[in-house]
């Protein structure tokens, strides 16, 4: 053996091929077995960050989320405001976290946008005139996105601003739903997103029963629109238990 050689393997490995998933059939039924109202299996766990205020974990099947909080603390000067706390976001995707073009580490146009989303998702939850001249800073990272990142990262900062003990009118959980051709599902994943015709994610405080933020693409007509929003409204309210028990336990 050559030792100044590097040494091919002794044996092959058959390539990873990319098999499209299938979308939902005409009768009702969705590939992942699921039916068109119900959910993927998900996991919430507070306190996963111990250098944070607060934080918490999201994991919906192959969509997985963490976030972080930090504050309240003095905003430096000029970002200060003498009337309320300003709450800041910065929504990022891990670089392996979506199949084909890895993301950046600079911050790109959409992770911009959905930390807008975020802020103005959450904002209305917090009892922000309680912090004159502070900052509330939310880090969320999405590890891996297999469909309902937004929804997943509206529902983890709002359980990571509860775990740091940050006083709240209410928890916000969120929701989506997707239309695909005539049919409306809840919680679709990521090949379902990429084949809808349209789709509506809702934040809302259940308890309250206020919604924080709507957001629609593409295009509905006004009965797949309404159909669509009551499903996200239900799944917000059954999210909404699961982030209670969460705290509790």
């Amino acid at each position: 053996m050559d030792k100044y050689r590097a040494s091919g393997p002794e044996g092959t490995v058959r390539p990873i091929m990319k098999v499209p998933r299938p979308l939902p059939s005409s009768e009702g039924a969705r590939p992942s077995g699921r039916g068109m109202d119900q959910f993927r299996h998900m996991f919430l766990k507070t306190g996963v960050i111990t250098q944070a205020s607060g934080s918490a974990y999201v994991e919906m099947e192959r969509t997985k989320v963490i976030c972080g909080v930090y504050g309240p603390r003095l905003a430096a000067q000029k970002h200060q405001s003498f009337e309320k706390a300003v709450l800041t976001c910065d929504y990022k995707y891990a670089t392996f976290a979506r199949k084909g073009k890895r993301a950046g580490y600079i911050p790109d146009q959409n992770e911009k946008d959905v930390s807008m989303t975020l802020v103005q998702a959450l904002e209305s939850s917090i009892f922000l005139d309680k912090f004159p001249k502070n900052v509330i800073e939310l880090y969320v990272l999405v590890m891996q996105d297999d469909g309902g990142a937004v929804g997943a990262a509206i529902t983890c900062a709002s359980l990571a601003l509860a775990s740091a003990g940050i006083e709240m009118v209410d928890l916000v959980s969120a929701c989506s739903a997707s239309q695909i051709g005539k049919q409306i599902i809840v919680d679709p994943d990521v090949d379902e997103e990429r084949n809808q015709t349209g789709g509506v994610t809702v934040a809302r405080m259940s308890s309250l029963g206020q919604v924080t933020h709507v957001m629609q693409t593409g295009m509905m007509d006004l009965r797949a629109t309404s159909q669509a929003l009551e499903l996200c409204v239900d799944g917000c309210d059954k999210i909404y238990h699961l982030m209670r028990k969460a705290l509790i336990e």
